[in-house]
């Protein structure tokens, strides 16, 4: 589920998505319906979750800015 998280933090950049993981509706998706705080045995924790979907955002909007102002890296 981590790289299924990233992949949607990526995918969600180049949707246009804000860097607000409650915008991004396949991420509520994935994690719709667990209780606060508990993590559904065998499967990463939420703010794992989290954590991999802005690492995805950051990786696509880094990559978008190196190619738009290669100059400035």
């Amino acid at each position: 589920m981590k790289k299924l998280a990233y992949t949607i933090g990526e995918m969600d950049y180049k949707l246009g998505t804000l860097r607000a993981i409650a915008q991004s509706k396949a991420m509520m998706q994935m994690i719709e319906g667990r209780p606060v705080g508990l993590t559904p045995s065998g499967e990463s924790a939420t703010l794992i979750l989290f954590i991999e979907w802005e690492k995805g955002w950051d990786k696509a909007h880094e990559d978008y800015m190196m190619a738009t102002f290669p100059e400035m890296y």
